[in-house]
């Protein structure tokens, strides 16, 4: 069940964890949420660690090599993806 408080991650990476949605996961290094948007004709991907911050990715899951810049519009898109799914 999913809990607004505590939002649960796509995946989990820690070998401790195997309850997700737990107080604890949503925010640890290990918590990984997904997401993408279309912005412009252009799919951009990117996953999301509260710990860390965002990652945007190219189509087959690597890392970009340059971020959008902070006036390119995938960032409002960003922001209500994050509210979206309870994270800010």
């Amino acid at each position: 069940m999913k809990d607004k408080k505590h939002p649960i991650p796509d995946d989990c990476t820690s070998m401790m964890c195997n309850n997700f949605g737990c107080e604890y996961c949503w925010e640890c290094s290990h918590a990984i949420f997904r997401g993408r948007s279309k912005v412009n004709g252009k799919i951009y991907r990117w996953k999301y660690q509260p710990y860390y911050g965002v990652l945007f990715l190219n189509k087959d899951g690597s890392e970009v090599k340059v971020c959008p810049g902070e006036r390119t519009p995938v960032w409002k898109r960003f922001g209500a993806w994050q509210k979206r799914r309870g994270l800010k």
